[in-house]
């Protein structure tokens, strides 16, 4: 926007290549561009003249020499580090390694050495490939947080990629930055879409639409003509006065819901956070695997009979497809809020509880069984590096150090002098 000085906005647009990957992540990437390419590239009209009248750019500047983000938004430190990486982390994914000369820039260390705008991928991408592009914490690479491949106390016992915020803080004279990944925990929503202009105007347009972290929640489908939501996702109240729909779930961000989608996917994420990431994500990552394709092959059923049906009755059809997202979009809320409670059950308390080694006696059966059912109980306990830590930090050695025999007959020799 243009702020205080008037009303409006500048703005510029790039086409992307064809078989190329282009984003952004909060860091205008836009330098310069084409200003008589149509077909590639839009802008506001204003857009270099208002960048004058303010004093942003020379007023006898070349207007081909405009670069939008040097003058809008100039890449700084944070912006590399805490935006940019996250391009780069992706970038490097999709095109096996081609993009490792700018790690340096997305490091935050070289601003000079930018990116591409866009990249070309090593292979073709899937709707899923994209999806799982969401779920990154920049793993194995250069900004992988988790604390495995080189040591980092931020990661806890349970190499968490998660760091509170603020991602910026102070000790002493210096500041220090934690990264900032794709997956994180303060997203409120994220979506995945996909235009197919060849199918039927109300299936055209697909968004796999989740609430709360990209990398833990499974998405549901929703159809761009598509007249209805589920409850568990809609909200009586709404951003916006129009956005409210009368049937949503009554919750907000400080009343909780266990019918409510964003209640209970947050129920799942918290799951991860913290100590337990290394047991947990993984149990989660497979779940949203696996319940994601479920999903993606029933949403292709429907979208094949929604086509049929829509040759005949269009409405009939935008009835079907509006259907489907709601009660889908419920039933996964259902099944989220399941998984919760078997994860909430599996692992509590420092411990992670598994099936019983015995089954539960039935009738007058006594031999090989219990009376109740009684779980297989394992101490998590933490990894041997972290211990190790532990013993260092401060005076702990002396202070948990369980004395030997001769600690023992050491102190009641002095005793007894």
């Amino acid at each position: 926007g243009k702020g205080n000085y008037s009303r409006g906005a500048v703005w510029v647009a790039r086409r992307v290549p064809e078989g190329y990957v282009g984003g952004t992540a909060n860091q205008a990437r836009i330098r310069t561009f084409p200003l008589n390419d149509p077909e590639n590239c839009l802008y506001a009209k204003d857009v270099v003249s208002f960048a004058k009248s303010i004093g942003l750019y020379p007023e006898q500047g070349k207007n081909e020499d405009f670069s939008f983000s040097d003058t809008y938004d100039p890449v700084s430190f944070t912006g590399a580090r805490l935006a940019e990486a996250r391009m780069w982390t992706l970038f490097n994914k999709l095109s096996g390694g081609g993009v490792a000369e700018y790690l340096d820039y997305a490091q935050g260390f070289n601003l000079t050495n930018r990116m591409p705008l866009f990249v070309k991928p090593s292979s073709p991408l899937s709707l899923n490939d994209t999806m799982e592009l969401m779920r990154s914490h920049g793993e194995d690479t250069w900004f992988d947080p988790r604390g495995v491949a080189r040591s980092d106390v931020g990661a806890g016992p349970g190499h968490s990629p998660y760091r509170w915020r603020p991602l910026t803080w102070t000790q002493g004279s210096n500041s220090f930055v934690n990264e900032r990944t794709v997956g994180t925990q303060q997203t409120a929503w994220s979506f995945v879409a996909s235009s197919r202009a060849w199918m039927p105007a109300p299936l055209r347009a697909i968004m796999w639409w989740a609430p709360d972290d990209s990398s833990t929640g499974v998405r549901i489908p929703v159809f761009g003509g598509s007249t209805l939501l589920p409850k568990s996702f809609a909200d009586p109240v709404g951003q916006e006065p129009g956005a409210a729909v009368s049937y949503g779930v009554a919750a907000d961000a400080g009343r909780m819901s266990l019918d409510s989608a964003f209640w209970v996917y947050n129920l799942v994420a918290n799951m991860a956070y913290g100590n337990r990431y290394a047991e947990v994500y993984p149990v989660i990552h497979e779940k949203v695997i696996k319940f994601q394709q479920t999903l993606m092959k029933k949403a292709s059923e429907v979208e094949s009979k929604a086509a049929e049906i829509y040759r005949e009755e269009p409405r009939a059809a935008v009835k079907f497809l509006s259907e489907f997202v709601a009660e889908t979009g419920d039933y996964v809320t259902g099944e989220w809020r399941e998984f919760w409670m078997y994860l909430f059950a599996r692992y509590r308390d420092g411990f992670t509880v598994e099936a019983p080694v015995l089954p539960q006696c039935q009738g007058d059966e006594r031999e090989a069984c219990t009376s109740r059912s009684i779980p297989n109980v394992k101490q998590s306990g933490y990894p041997a590096d972290w211990y190790g830590r532990i013993v260092s930090d401060g005076d702990n050695k002396k202070h948990y150090q369980i004395p030997t025999k001769n600690d023992l007959n050491k102190i009641k020799a002095i005793e007894k002098l």
